[in-house]
């Protein structure tokens, strides 16, 4: 077997996604095992491309890539688009070139770019690797040739989240979580995409005339992107200030029960995850291709209430550990069963909290299917045996891609109803929102 040379382009400055600075070197962590643990037969190389890179610098780092000459090139990082790289590596590598695309949850906001992209690929091997079956399924629809496209989750470092009762009893302790208290978590970030108000809502709903009420806390930092496919944008601090508005004004027995306890770094994320006994999340936000925060705490050995949609739904495993609630789309607006939800909410407190050999038991179970170890052999696979074969893009893609271009602001708003979804994407992101069966 001759040796194999994997270029990987990434950039060194760090994301302004809190979600991808974590991604990355995760997936940078498989790559590296899979180069240690091949016997001289695998070498890798690292070449930067960033958004405040200089064009100078940019055909500096594409030569220094070239002239190293790779067998594969691995676009490892969600922005910048790989463009601009490739035109300039396409002019000194005219023949054919393989390349692997780690596809994030903006691939859908870069259609016009990956249409250009397409016209520079077509004699060329390229993979795609999505994070979540339904994104598999959505990013086939753009592609001639889906069998390129594959599934491999983001990885988790289960030497980070993992479960362990005594790590779990002192940051309850610390937290001054009482023995007794269920509590319910989100975190992520607070958004009228992540619908925050929404939870608090129905969780007050649930449990208004409950004696002694769970906990539930959510974490993360406000946001004012509103939702922006359909033209609907926010004035600054507007939505902080709804979430406030309602805090102030929750049902009494419920005021010292719902708490925002700010945006947490990573290293407290952990405590969180560990003190908790269920992860909630009604997110409908069109990038959710994966869903970091759910995944995380399920390895610290919490159970999940989350939407059946995009990237989540990948976590809904036949252990049912995971619960999706229902997601619709209905007059043209997405919506989820919010009776359902209220109902799982009522189903998760009555049940109490899990016993240590249970957390323990979830926790081996979502690291035998999401962890780094779990997925390295996965990445190996596709990268040396996978279909390789791309054929360009669908016009499906190009008629995204004319959405955009003429109306960035708003290229899925209904012609005639307000904050509603026009066909276009309804049949594009009809994966997203599709019933999910579960799988082992």
């Amino acid at each position: 077997m001759k040796k194999t040379r994997l270029a990987i382009i990434v950039a060194t400055n760090p994301s302004i996604w809190q979600s991808c600075r974590i991604i990355t070197p995760n997936i940078d962590a498989c790559y590296r095992s899979i180069a240690d643990h091949s016997d001289g037969l695998v070498e890798i190389e690292y070449f930067n491309y960033h958004n405040n890179q200089s064009e100078l610098d940019l055909i500096d780092q594409v030569k220094k890539t070239s002239d190293w000459k790779p067998d594969i090139v691995v676009f490892m990082d969600h922005q910048p688009h790989p463009l601009h790289f490739l035109k300039y590596y396409k002019e000194l590598n005219p023949k054919k070139c393989h390349f692997i695309f780690h596809v994030y949850g903006d691939f859908t906001l870069f259609t016009v770019d990956w249409v250009s992209a397409g016209r520079l690929l077509k004699k060329d091997q390229c993979q795609f690797i999505a994070a979540s079956h339904k994104q598999v399924e959505l990013i086939s629809s753009f592609t001639e040739n889906p069998k390129a496209v594959n599934y491999c989750p983001f990885p988790v470092d289960d030497q980070r989240f993992y479960f362990d009762q005594s790590l779990r009893e002192k940051a309850r302790e610390e937290l001054g979580i009482k023995k007794d208290d269920f509590v319910f978590l989100y975190t992520g970030r607070l958004s009228p995409q992540k619908n925050t108000l929404e939870m608090i809502n129905l969780f007050e709903l649930a449990f208004k005339e409950t004696k002694k009420p769970p906990l539930f806390l959510f974490a993360g930092a406000f946001d004012q992107l509103g939702t922006p496919f359909i033209g609907n944008y926010l004035s600054s601090n507007q939505y902080h200030s709804h979430v406030n508005l309602k805090l102030h004004n929750l049902h009494d027995n419920l005021k010292d029960r719902i708490h925002y306890v700010g945006s947490l770094e990573p290293e407290e994320l952990v405590k969180y995850y560990r003190a908790s006994d269920t992860f909630i999340s009604l997110s409908l936000h069109n990038d959710e291709d994966y869903g970091m925060s759910p995944i995380e705490s399920l390895l610290c050995g919490t159970k999940a209430i989350l939407t059946d949609w995009a990237g989540y739904s990948s976590f809904a495993l036949k252990s049912k550990y995971c619960e999706l609630i229902s997601v619709s789309m209905k007059n043209h607006r997405l919506s989820f069963d919010a009776d359902q939800f209220v109902s799982a909410l009522h189903s998760a407190f009555q049940k109490g909290k899990l016993k240590e050999s249970e957390r323990q038991k979830i926790h081996d179970l979502y690291a035998s299917k999401f962890s780094i170890t779990s997925n390295i052999k996965t990445i190996e696979k596709i990268v040396f045996k996978g279909n390789k074969v791309f054929s360009g893009f669908t016009p499906k893609l190009k008629t995204m891609s004319a959405l955009f271009k003429s109306n960035h602001y708003s290229p899925f708003s209904h012609p005639r109803i307000p904050l509603a979804y026009n066909a276009y994407y309804e049949d594009i992101y009809a994966p997203y929102y599709r019933k999910t069966e579960r799988r082992d």
